[in-house]
C-alpha cells in the first residue's frame, strides 16, 4: 500500500513538472533568442578576447578558458535571465496565474531552470565546437557533463529565482542578476585554478557554486572524475538550499 501511494506521488509530481515545463519552454517565442545570445553569444566571445591576449594556449589552459565559458553561460542564463523573469512576473501579476494550479513552488522554479538548461545546452555545444577555432585545441565532451549541468542549472537558477523574488522592480533585478553572474564568474575560479588567485578570493570562492561547477568539467574535459562527486554533492547541496529559500519566500499573490 505504501509503495503504491509513493508510486502514485511521484507520478503526479512528474506530471505537474512537464506540465510546467511545457509551459515555460513556449515562453521561448519571446525569451528564446536573448537566453542565446547570452549564453553563448557572450562566452564565445570571451574565449576570443582571453585568446587573443594570451597568444598560444597549452590544452591545460584551454580547458580553463572552456570551461569557464560554460560556467558563464551557464550563469547569465540561469542567474540573469531567471531574476529579470521572475521579478517581472512578480510584479506584474503574472504569478497568480499559477495560483490556479494545485502545484508545488519549488516544482515551477524547477520547470524555468529546466527550461533555459534546455535552451542553454545547443550554446553548451557552440562553445565546445568553437574551441578548435579559437583556441586551437579539440576537446572530447563527457557525458556526466549533463548532470553536472543540471545540478549547476538548478543551484545558479535558484540565486536567480531569489533575486527576482527580493527585488524591488524589474529594473533593480536586472541590475542585481548582472552584478552578481558576471561578479561570481570573475571573482571565483572558472577561468583559472584557484591557486592562481589571491588567497582572499580563493577563501571566497569555496562558498560560490560556480567554482564547483567550473572543477567538475575541468576533470571531466581532461578525462579525470577524481573529486567528481564533491563537486556533485556541493552543487546539489547548493541547489537544495536555494530551492527551500525560494519555496518559502515565492508568493503567487502580492499584496
Amino acid at each position: 500500500m505504501n509503495g503504491v501511494r509513493a508510486l502514485r506521488k511521484l507520478v503526479k509530481a512528474l506530471t505537474e513538472f512537464l506540465i510546467l515545463l511545457k509551459i515555460q519552454l513556449a515562453t521561448f517565442r519571446m525569451m528564446g533568442p536573448f537566453a542565446l545570445m547570452i549564453s553563448g553569444i557572450l562566452p564565445v566571445g570571451m574565449m576570443y578576447v582571453m585568446c587573443t591576449f594570451a597568444g598560444e594556449l597549452s590544452i591545460n589552459q584551454a580547458i580553463n578558458i572552456v570551461a569557464g565559458s560554460m560556467v558563464m553561460g551557464l550563469s547569465n542564463t540561469c542567474i540573469a535571465t531567471m531574476g529579470q523573469i521572475i521579478a517581472e512576473m512578480r510584479l506584474t501579476g503574472s504569478l497568480a496565474y499559477y495560483a490556479t494550479l494545485p502545484i508545488a513552488r519549488w516544482r515551477f522554479i524547477l520547470s524555468i531552470a529546466t527550461a533555459y538548461l534546455l535552451a542553454g545546452l545547443p550554446s553548451m555545444i557552440i562553445i565546445v565546437a568553437m574551441a578548435p577555432i579559437i583556441l586551437g585545441h579539440t576537446l572530447m565532451l563527457h557525458p556526466a557533463m549533463l548532470l553536472v549541468l543540471a545540478l549547476g542549472a538548478t543551484a545558479l537558477s535558484g540565486i536567480g529565482a531569489a533575486i527576482g523574488l527580493y527585488a524591488p522592480s524589474p529594473i533593480a533585478a536586472n541590475v542585481f542578476s548582472l552584478a552578481i553572474s558576471f561578479g561570481f564568474v570573475f571573482l571565483s575560479p572558472v577561468y583559472y585554478p584557484v591557486e592562481s588567485m589571491p588567497a582572499l578570493l580563493g577563501k571566497f570562492s569555496i562558498i560560490v557554486p560556480m567554482t564547483y561547477i567550473a572543477r567538475a568539467l575541468r576533470g571531466l574535459f581532461q578525462g579525470q572524475t577524481q573529486g567528481l562527486l564533491e563537486c556533485l554533492a556541493v552543487t546539489s547541496l547548493f541547489a537544495l538550499v536555494m530551492m527551500l529559500l525560494v519555496q518559502n519566500r515565492i508568493k503567487w499573490r502580492e499584496r
